[in-house]
């Protein structure tokens, strides 16, 4: 055989080889931290706070819980105590409706750390009513369309979410649209797309209109992005979004104010 074919061949061999060894790399594990998913509405109800722990990116389970924390919420006037209902979730031993333009202020104290948020309630938003749309690539999906008056003052943000026979559909960051009242201040929003659904003609649909903060608002619009528009092989790896929680925790604790408006889902020939 001919010299220059033997180390062609052999050279081919080492390739292969190279390229099919098992390669292990020790990746260092990050501290474990305390991730807090809480929200104080205008709604008479129970409030809820969410404690959870972060784990391993290759951990194949849920997060954990965290149980036994001492959690409580003031208005600078009045103090909410809440209790542990499990899995780590606490809610407020009393159904409260929070003040659009009051300071809610969350401490929870957790093995003798203590971590503490704090957010301001927005205006409450008003709709006056809601159509519906045919989508024009699918006949199954219906647009809501929005009409309602936006406050007159700037630095209002948003996020609508949608219910089908009282379920709610959008349970998920990614399902609900967001905006801001950059560019419609003041003005009246007449017939906006703010979601779009499945469902039947005739169906009981109502549209969640919520006003958020604004350091709310930039800690969703910045996981999106980290999560729906990272399918660019260069771009730099996920990080963990900064959210408002003091001491190194992770999350978000929000005061809000909500409104909603129901309509018959019927299509205007």
């Amino acid at each position: 055989m001919n010299t220059t074919i033997k180390y062609g061949i052999l050279l081919m061999a080492l390739v292969f080889v190279s390229c099919t060894e098992k390669i292990n790399i020790e990746l260092d594990e990050s501290d474990i931290r305390f991730v807090f998913e809480g929200t104080f509405s205008n709604l008479a109800e129970r409030q809820k706070i969410r404690i959870t722990k972060t784990t391993s990116y290759f951990e194949n389970k849920r997060t954990e819980g965290v149980a036994g924390a001492t959690v409580y919420v003031t208005d600078s006037v009045n103090t909410f105590p809440y209790i542990d209902i499990g899995n780590g979730y606490y809610v407020s031993i009393e159904e409260i409706a929070g003040r659009p333009g009051r300071s809610y202020y969350m401490t929870a104290e957790i093995d003798g750390e203590v971590f503490k948020a704090a957010s301001t309630m927005p205006r409450k938003p008003f709709i006056d009513s809601i159509k519906f749309e045919t989508h024009e690539d699918d006949k199954e999906y219906y647009y809501v369309k929005l009409y309602a008056q936006e406050h007159p003052f700037p630095g209002d943000f948003y996020y609508w979410g949608v219910y089908n026979e009282n379920i709610y559909l959008t349970n998920s960051l990614l399902k609900l649209y967001f905006a801001s009242d950059k560019f419609i201040n003041g003005s009246y929003i007449n017939g906006l797309r703010v979601q779009v659904l499945t469902a039947r003609q005739g169906s009981w649909v109502t549209l969640q209109m919520v006003s958020i903060p604004k350091d709310y608002y930039n800690y969703c619009i910045a996981i999106i992005k980290e999560t729906l528009y990272t399918d660019d092989p260069f771009q730099a790896a996920p990080a963990n979004i900064l959210g408002n929680i003091s001491n190194g925790a992770l999350g978000f604790f929000y005061a809000y104010a909500e409104t909603t408006h129901s309509a018959i889902l019927s299509i205007e020939e």
